[in-house]
């Protein structure tokens, strides 16, 4: 086992008891359409693998009793080897949101995990009819660079969404709809 995959659960584990909430708005403002009330870290194998995945957990709340077009974007850094650092990116967009709590989540294959290192920072960005209107950043503990987001490389399509992935069966329906288009 290398060492991104035996530090990963104790990592994420520290992540989880960690969790950052968002602050409830002030006294008179409206409340917005989408909120991002909570990003997490899990880790899960499949049945019959010992390799554990990632899954960035988002919980939010939408206001609309039917929310369509409500969009996640999705940068996680992740820390490998020798303090190098990678970003990953990706975009989910769903449709049929109910009003109330809302469970979104994507997913870092243990692959990547081995390949490039475990997600130390996770900054979700939320829209709602093309608007952004809401941004979470979420730093695990230890030494998180300021301003990671704008200054390491970014690889794309390795921030998997759940159809992109073996868990579509068992994950599936603890989200809204995925718009099939992306």
């Amino acid at each position: 086992m290398n060492i991104a995959h035996s530090l990963l659960p104790a990592l994420l584990a520290t992540f989880v008891s960690s969790t950052l909430l968002a602050q409830a708005p002030t006294p008179g403002e409206k409340p917005k359409d989408v909120k991002i009330e909570q990003v997490t870290i899990e880790t899960a194998a499949l049945p019959g693998s010992t390799l554990p995945w990632a899954k960035l957990v988002t919980r939010f709340t939408s206001v609309p009793r039917w929310a369509d077009g409500v969009v996640l974007n999705y940068s996680a850094l992740l820390a490998g080897p020798s303090n190098t650092f990678k970003i990953i990116q990706g975009v989910v967009r769903y449709a049929n949101v109910k009003g109330g709590s809302n469970r979104a989540v994507m997913y870092i294959s243990p692959h990547t995990v081995e390949r490039f290192g475990t997600p130390v920072a996770i900054l979700v960005k939320a829209f709602y009819k093309d608007e952004q209107i809401d941004e979470f950043n979420f730093k695990g503990p230890g030494q998180v660079p300021a301003n990671w987001d704008r200054q390491f490389d970014r690889v794309q399509g390795l921030l998997l969404n759940v159809l992109q992935t073996p868990w579509v069966m068992a994950d599936y329906s603890a989200c809204p709809d995925i718009f099939a288009a992306q």
